[in-house]
This record gives structure tokens, sequence and C-alpha cells, in this order.
């Protein structure tokens, strides 16, 4: 039988790729799922952006149910404690707040625990089986890329020995990599802008000798412009032969080059 004539059956397999009715498929992620498991994420800020509470309504709410203690209302509010932040207060934090009746604050945590709407506590959350398989998946992402990066420095440590770098001439004589000749492009380019800055310094001290010469005479002024001019002369070269030198040391070469894996 040609391959022309070779029956074709219908089947009712569906397709590979199905969406449901809903309009987010196009931006909704299998990260996005997972995030949404974990307690609180409605509270971060990077997430979603955060609704901000009303402060006269929160206000109303707190000294509602503070109404005994009304001192104390303005210190919460200073603290941006909210109507559904009550529930994770402590008796440490009634303390802090100026509660500083034993009675007050038992009376006012049992209140709080049978309050409705109320965010969980920072411990509860620590304490959740998402939370504990959200950190672990964290750090296996972590140590994934630690070994992405030794692979890739594996990689280009292999390369340098396979295809070493040539050297090029310089003058007549001597020799360099490329290595050695980029850092001393960079050298060169530093000391340009340090001279640049130099010759603005000089003729600054230029300008202020200029003014003192055609007003009263301060010879104190004047020394103390040059022990700044060259002040900044001696630093300018010190730090372009320092990081010169730290490049020099650390530029890479087939002796220096190993990454153990």
């Amino acid at each position: 039988m040609s391959a022309e004539n070779v029956p074709l059956f219908s089947t009712n397999v569906p397709p590979a790729v199905q969406f449901g009715a809903s309009k987010n498929f196009q931006t909704h992620t299998e990260q996005q799922d997972l995030d949404s498991a974990f307690l609180g994420y409605e509270r971060r800020p990077w997430m979603q952006g955060k609704v901000k509470p009303n402060p006269h309504r929160e206000r109303e709410a707190i000294t509602t149910l503070l109404s005994t203690s009304n001192d104390n209302v303005d210190k919460l509010l200073e603290e941006n404690i909210s109507y559904r932040d009550l529930a994770s207060l402590t008796d440490e934090d009634l303390k802090l707040f100026g509660f500083a009746a034993q009675n007050e604050r038992s009376k006012f945590l049992k209140m709080f625990a049978l309050l409705p709407n109320q965010d969980p506590s920072y411990e509860y959350i620590c304490n959740q089986n998402a939370a504990q398989s959200y950190n672990n998946q964290i750090i296996a992402n972590a140590s994934n890329h630690i070994m992405y990066l030794r692979s890739s420095l594996a990689a280009t440590n292999y390369k340098l020995q396979v295809l070493p770098p040539e050297d090029v001439v310089v003058g007549d004589k001597r020799y360099a990599s490329r290595f050695a000749l980029e850092a001393l492009n960079s050298v060169q380019a530093i000391s340009d802008e340090l001279s640049k800055d130099l010759r603005k310094l000089e003729q600054l001290a230029s300008d202020a000798n200029r003014k003192s010469e055609e007003g009263s005479s301060m010879p104190a002024k004047e020394r103390n412009v040059k022990i700044l001019y060259y002040t900044a002369i001696a630093l300018g070269t010190a730090c372009a032969w320092l990081w010169w030198w730290s490049k020099r040391s650390n530029s890479p070469s087939l002796e220096n080059i190993s990454v153990k894996i």
C-alpha cells in the first residue's frame, strides 16, 4: 500500500496545550502558583501593589477597641499598626506601647485573639510546611546557580589551556599578553582622567593666586593652596600606581588560573 492510500484514523485525543476560561494564562506562571500558596503573599509589596489603609478608619477601629486606653492609640498608629495586625501583638509589644497594667494587657490579648480578619503572625508563618518548602526551593536554586558558575569557570579554564592568549610584541624586544595590555590601557585611561583633574586643580590654584595678588597679600592662603595642589598630585599618583599594581598582580595567566571542582 502506497503512502498516499494509508487511511487516517480519527482519534478523540485532546490537544496538547489547553487553556481554561481565564484570561490570565498568558501572564500566569507556575512560580506564581507556588508563591500564592505561601502565607503572607498578599502582604509583599514587590509581588503586587499594596493597598494603603485608610488612616481615619484604622484610628476609629483601634480607638473603639481600646476605648479604655486612648492615650496609647497614637503610639500604635505611629508604628503603622493596623487593625489586621492586632492579633499578632504580644505581651512585650503592649508593654512597649505603654500598656503598664498586667490585667489590661491580658484582657486586650484575649480580645485580639478573637478578632476576625487578622493577618498571621511571623512565628505562625515560619512554622508552616509551605514556608519550609519555599525556603528549601530558594536554597536549591542558589546551589544550582553556584554549580553553574563553577562549571562556567571550569570551561573558561579549559579554554585558556587549549587556546592560550597570544603574546603581542611591545616595542622591539618586549612581549606582553593581551591581559597585560588591557590593564595598561585601563591605567592609561585613569591616568588621563587624573591629569585632567590635576589641570583643573592647577587652574583653580592659579585663579586663587591671581585673586590674592590683586587683593591683599595673603601668604598663608597661597601656602595652603600649594600644599593642597601637591597633595592632590601625590594622592592621584599613588592611587594610579596602587590600582595598576593590583590589576597587574590579579591579571589571569596560565600559571595562576586553576578552578577546583
